[in-house]
């Protein structure tokens, strides 16, 4: 991930440090809800005053707001349009309240993002839209996409990968090259045929694509597998990642879970 050194600057001058600008952008870009577990990983401090006094910027400033409760620690929401507008990302959805289902599924978003920062993210839709259509000349029509009506029928806006879930370029093993890889964030409440669903909305742009392959996530043993029977690795192979919750972490669902819904995109 490379974040904009002029985006860290401007944030920094609303009185944060450069870590905490840092953290700030990642939140605001990729969930826009966190807690300071997440906080104090990515800073790699501990409990006590700089966490302590990183809260008190955010609320005292009206930044943010302590809106849920996570077990026992405070669940924050970056909400104030100053601080998404040092990024030029001030009408991003991340600002808006949220159920806790999204929350929840947002936090577990953040986790994966925190751990996995080498990875070069798609990090708007903006992106995500030049690079499939674009680089690789593949229609706008194949993008998972929702329409959204205005406020006369002839005002409706198309939004294409609405979800937000990670996508990035990643390899799949040491030493080959970098893939597209999608990834699907389970929140714990959701059924499988949501899954499915997320599938189907997907399934015109995977189905361009040259390669597809369903992993459980970062399962090397599995991919290895998979790169022996076919014998080589496509640069535009693409991965499918599953994350569930487990302590409100990033987990992999087995690949047998994942197998039985791969039907849904051939």
């Amino acid at each position: 991930m490379k974040i904009p050194a002029a985006y860290v600057e401007r944030i920094q001058r609303l009185g944060y440090t450069e870590s905490e600008a840092r953290f700030l952008y990642i939140v605001a870009l990729f969930s826009g809800y966190f807690t300071m577990a997440q906080f104090r990983a990515f800073t790699r401090s501990r409990c006590g005053k700089r966490p302590t006094c990183f809260a008190q910027k955010l609320v005292g400033q009206g930044h943010a707001r302590a809106c849920a409760q996570v077990r026992t620690a405070a669940l924050f929401h970056l909400f104030s349009r100053k601080v998404y507008g040092q990024m030029d990302n001030d009408n991003l959805r991340n600002r808006k309240r949220h159920s806790f289902e999204f929350m929840r599924t947002r936090l577990i978003l953040l986790d994966f993002i925190l751990a996995n920062q080498e990875f070069a993210y798609f990090e708007t839709e903006r992106d995500k839209v030049n690079f499939f259509c674009n680089e690789l000349g593949i229609s706008k029509n194949c993008l998972p996409a929702k329409v959204y009506e205005g406020a006369t029928p002839n005002q409706q806006t198309t939004r294409y990968f609405v979800d937000k879930f990670p996508l990035f370029l990643a390899p799949p093993l040491p030493g080959v090259p970098a893939v597209v890889t999608f990834s699907y964030i389970d929140s714990g409440f959701s059924r499988l045929s949501s899954f499915a669903s997320h599938l189907a909305a997907y399934r015109p742009l995977l189905q361009q694509l040259s390669n597809f392959r369903s992993t459980n996530g970062w399962s090397l043993r599995t991919q290895q597998a998979k790169s022996e029977r076919t014998g080589t690795i496509s640069p535009w192979l693409v991965a499918l990642g599953v994350y569930s919750p487990e302590c409100w972490s990033t987990t992999p669902w087995g690949v047998a879970r994942c197998s039985k819904i791969h039907s849904a995109i051939q």
